[in-house]
């Protein structure tokens, strides 16, 4: 089950990217590969997930990357 993707129903892997706002984009950021049955890919930005304490997560994450004004966004109230 590691290697299962549940959202195509097939094996494969994950790659955490972001790319920038400017003219031409880049990408800025790639983490990977992660097996696909072992987190969800909220999991993966957050580098844990609710149960896992602020201090167990993995500070490779994207979500520990950012500005810490990105994470004031209210549409990231949940994280």
């Amino acid at each position: 089950a590691k290697w299962f993707d549940q959202k195509s129903k097939s094996a494969g892997l994950k790659y955490e990217t972001c790319v920038g706002t400017d003219e031409p984009a880049k990408q800025v950021w790639l983490r990977g590969p992660i097996p696909c049955g072992e987190q969800a890919d909220i999991t993966v930005f957050r580098g844990g997930n609710e149960d896992t304490p602020i201090e167990e997560r993995d500070k490779n994450a994207l979500y520990f990357q950012m500005p810490s004004q990105s994470l004031t966004n209210p549409c990231m109230d949940d994280l």
